[in-house]
């Protein structure tokens, strides 16, 4: 687990990175993902949209917080301010279905998420913005091919690597230290990504560090619902996709279903297919993803319109076809759900299941259902090891075993005392250790380090 002992007071940062107006704070300036918007209010849409607004209300005060996002629907170019008084600058981004159809069309191997050209006006066009805005310090949310475009606008302002998932440690040691090295430093959502990256690029070990990812403890960590005696609803939440192994959920739902008869499940998220090249290349040495990919995907030309083509209704039709008519009724896809919703969704809950069959980096429904109370089921594996300690905050299982997982979803409905008390221990472990306020200040260390040139290059 992530250490608590994260002083939260106010810090006097060293002189020498005082370089922001009259306030003295220096300027963090956060390059939002092309394909994700950013709210100035109301809830944000999307996990890493909402990593960086909770950044950036969590850095005030010891930092001065902007953000370049995307133009998306019903918004025009130009500067906002959030509640917060921070710029969020709008700038367009590449038309969104043609980046699907190149995607598509594209015959490599390697997905075009991963090559310079995706998205590539976009990046360039921020790379504007921030040269006119001239920041302290850039912090880029998960594309690394931004960087080229970065150092040429501002060459001497530091970079920060911002990582939510694994793919740089798909591809070669020698394609991943080429995008690492104009980075300062690193940060990943857990210590298993850190870990696993240092080991693929030995030569950046030392600036890749782990800070987490965190929870709103007001939302979230409200006064728990009294629990039923029994345990009668299941959700999953996030992503209803292939990688997140649905269809591992509904194969064990279906093996207890007639055992206990009041038992329900919620799928709580969009559905819908990740591009298959990049799911192929997530599957490689993972059998339970690859079986994903075989199943849900399909073969010849069936994966092209399945992506193309109400991508969601195919996936949601596929695996109810996994299962009786007779439990249909038994089964909700919700959709995607505002996080107000969300935490009124948890509290329902008697239990949150996450049986991904790829390698999760964090969890962020995790933490979420455990600061609600929930005790949690999830794949043991990856960076849901960081989140969920098998019998004592939840049971963990291996990816895409659905008697394993209908196992434990048994043990669960038939000691309710024990469930419950998984629920309380790893409620306290989540607003311990994962709130945006404790994960802020690990990032504030890491920006200290190197606005003073002791972590990483300048």
């Amino acid at each position: 687990m992530m250490p608590t002992s994260v002083q939260t007071a106010p810090r006097t940062l060293p002189a020498q990175v005082a370089r922001g107006p009259a306030a003295g704070l220096p300027r963090v300036a956060f390059l939002g993902q092309p394909r994700d918007g950013l709210t100035t209010s109301g809830p944000q849409h999307g996990s890493v949209a909402i990593v960086l607004a909770e950044l950036m209300r969590a850095l005030a005060g010891q930092f001065q917080p902007s953000a370049i996002a995307p133009v998306m629907t019903g918004q025009v170019p130009g500067e906002e301010r959030n509640a917060e008084g921070q710029a969020v600058y709008r700038v367009p981004a590449d038309n969104r279905q043609i980046e699907k159809a190149l995607e598509l069309l594209d015959p490599r191997p390697m997905p075009r998420s991963l090559r310079p050209a995706y998205y590539r006006s976009y990046f360039q066009q921020a790379a504007s913005v921030l040269a006119r805005s001239r920041p302290d310090l850039i912090h880029v949310m998960s594309w690394a091919q931004a960087a080229p475009l970065l150092r040429e606008a501002l060459p001497h302002v530091p970079l920060v690597l911002h990582l939510h998932d694994d793919m740089l440690t798909r591809v070669s040691p020698e394609l991943a230290e080429q995008r690492i090295t104009p980075f300062a430093a690193v940060v990943t959502c857990s210590r298993w990504l850190a870990a696993t990256l240092q080991r693929h690029v030995p030569l950046y070990a030392d600036r890749i560090v782990a800070i987490g990812n965190g929870i709103d403890p007001l939302l979230f960590g409200g006064p728990p619902r009294p629990r039923p005696a029994e345990v009668r609803k299941l959700v999953m939440v996030g992503r209803i996709s292939p990688e997140k192994g649905p269809h591992v959920l509904l194969d064990a739902f279906v093996r207890i279903a007639s055992s206990y008869p009041s038992l329900t499940l919620d799928l709580i998220g969009p559905p819908g297919f990740l591009p298959l090249r990049q799911a192929r290349l997530m599957a490689r040495g993972m059998p339970a993803m690859q079986e994903a990919v075989d199943r849900l995907y399909g073969k010849g030309l069936r994966p092209f319109w399945t992506q193309l083509f109400k991508p969601g209704r195919q996936l949601q039709e596929r695996l109810l076809a996994t299962v009786p008519k007779e439990l249909h009724r038994r089964i909700r896809f919700l959709g995607p759900q505002s996080h107000d919703r969300l935490a009124e969704l948890y509290r329902e809950a008697d239990v949150l299941v996450q049986p991904s069959v790829w390698k999760e980096a964090f969890g962020m429904p995790v933490a979420e259902a455990m600061a609600a109370g929930l005790p949690v089921i999830a794949s043991a594996d990856a960076g849901l090891l960081d989140l969920v300690e098998h019998g004592r905050t939840g049971l963990l299982v291996p990816p895409g075993d659905a008697a394993a997982l209908a196992a434990a979803i048994a043990d669960l409905a038939a000691h309710p005392a024990r469930a419950h008390a998984y629920g309380a221990a790893g409620r306290k472990q989540a607003l311990a250790s994962h709130t945006w306020d404790v994960v802020a200040q690990r990032l504030a260390g890491v920006y200290d380090r190197v606005l003073t040139g002791t972590l990483g290059i300048r």
